[in-house]
């Protein structure tokens, strides 16, 4: 009798808006792998206030308080995440009941994949949920100019950019241990070049590389059930969009003043950067 075997994990770390949901729905449009999204908001409200559990709420408590799965919520389908067949109360109660034990191998047997990945992004909510990091993770990572503009757009204060962006990346370079491949992937360069960096990716990670998860217009949603609030946002994205970060502008911000802990971050990410760089240049 065959055993299913035990799944794998793949974990994208980062701050936000560093192109997490974009890069998860696209390794799990390859074959054999399957995108979760942000695992955590299967248990967590998305109310900071509330201090109810799911099996505590109430189904209007539960509706309304914690986040659903975003396919199954599109207007065009079912009209509610509360219907998905994946993410249900069952399954969310029971990741409640034992916090966090054999947290990705539960979802992974609901979803009857044995690859999944998941965009937790900070290091706090990964160890969180798996304490032991038995995983693969992919730290991406932008500018921090680049990732300043992305907070301002979202109206976030630089203090909450700056926090955020020193506090998770020295975490990721200096006390995150996980037990298989740690891969720091700047975004702009994925933009840049994206089929060679999915396809070196897919070498490093030892996934089945197919040129449809980049498919012009990124249509990559619509066989998933996923939990974000933002996925849908990206159902079209322009393949051409870039980001550039080599300008004077970028050179001016990291010499300013008051970005010198930015600048010693950012340049550690580089280092780590350049150990894609040199297998690129090798089969070059």
């Amino acid at each position: 009798m065959n055993k299913m075997k035990t799944p794998r994990h793949i974990e994208i770390g980062g701050i936000s808006f560093c192109g997490s949901t974009v890069f998860n729905l696209i390794l799990g449009s390859l074959p054999n792998v399957t995108a979760v999204g942000e695992s955590h908001w299967l248990v967590d409200s998305i109310n900071d206030s509330n201090e109810k559990s799911i099996q505590e709420s109430s189904n209007e408590e539960y509706e309304e308080q914690f986040m659903h799965c975003c396919y199954c919520a599109s207007p065009t389908l079912l009209g509610s995440g509360l219907l998905c067949e994946y993410y249900n109360r069952e399954l969310r109660v029971e990741l409640e009941k034992t916090p966090y034990r054999k947290w990705h191998e539960k979802i992974a047997a609901q979803l009857k994949t044995n690859i999944i990945v998941t965009s937790d992004k900070k290091p706090k909510i990964i160890k969180r949920l798996d304490s032991e990091l038995n995983n693969d993770t992919v730290v991406l990572f932008k500018h921090p100019l680049n990732a300043s503009n992305s907070y301002k757009k979202r109206e976030l204060s630089d203090k909450q950019f700056r926090e955020s962006y020193l506090e998770t990346y020295d975490d990721f370079l200096h006390y995150y241990e996980n037990s298989d491949k740690l891969i720091f992937l700047q975004w702009e360069d994925f933009l840049e070049r994206p089929e060679k960096y999915l396809e070196f990716m897919c070498d490093k990670l030892d996934l089945i590389y197919d040129e449809n998860a980049l498919t012009p217009g990124w249509e990559i949603l619509k066989e998933f059930h996923y939990m974000s609030n933002k996925a849908r946002s990206f159902l079209r994205m322009d393949p051409k969009y870039k980001e550039i970060y080599n300008t004077p502008e970028h050179k001016e911000f990291l010499e300013e003043k008051n970005n010198k802990l930015l600048k010693n971050t950012y340049y550690e990410l580089q280092e780590m950067k350049l150990k894609i760089k040199e297998v690129e240049n090798e089969s070059q």
